[in-house]
């Protein structure tokens, strides 16, 4: 396939020219992603999730270097952003095993406490918006429970923040 073809391939969302992208992009993001994640299944996830954006954008491109570009930019902008999120959960994490200073027993009842306090206000939850995030809790990805719950992945993520939203008002933080 020449770059040409390929691009009208990508720019009208054709499969052929998707299945082209995985072909020779796929491996080459993905080790660009991990060099700076630092994991293979996040930056995997990485991956798949720039070209689930690039299939759901109205982006064309009139070059292959065009392409490479914004490829390796959006690859890049989303690993950045996958390190901050994980910065901030190490951060409240370190942040909660600092201000634990009780004894364990109390910490343990009052940890399962809150859980179940938790488990309360997700069953509460709209159901998508609750399935949605039993999945995430059982470990899937954005993309993930798009294919199982036939979704689309911002619809996922929609109800992610969402709900997240309504939690964190229910605790009242």
């Amino acid at each position: 396939m020449t770059d040409d073809n390929f691009l009208e391939r990508i720019n009208a969302h054709d499969m052929g020219g998707y299945k082209v992208l995985y072909e020779h992009y796929y491996k080459p993001l993905a080790m660009y992603a991990e060099g700076i994640v630092g994991d293979v299944l996040v930056a995997e996830d990485i991956v798949e999730n720039t070209v689930v954006a690039l299939w759901n954008s109205n982006r064309t491109f009139e070059d292959v270097r065009a392409f490479e570009a914004y490829m390796y930019r959006a690859v890049h902008n989303m690993a950045m952003n996958e390190q901050k999120h994980l910065q901030v959960t190490r951060n409240y994490e370190q942040a909660v095993i600092n201000a634990q200073g009780e004894e364990w027993e109390d910490y343990d009842e009052d940890y399962d406490r809150r859980v179940v306090q938790l488990m309360e206000h997700i069953d509460l939850l709209p159901e998508r918006m609750r399935e949605v995030v039993h999945r995430t809790m059982q470990g899937m990805t954005a993309l993930q429970i798009a294919n199982h719950l036939q979704l689309s992945v911002e619809t996922v993520k929609t109800h992610k923040k969402r709900a997240l939203k309504m939690l964190r008002e229910a605790f009242g933080k």
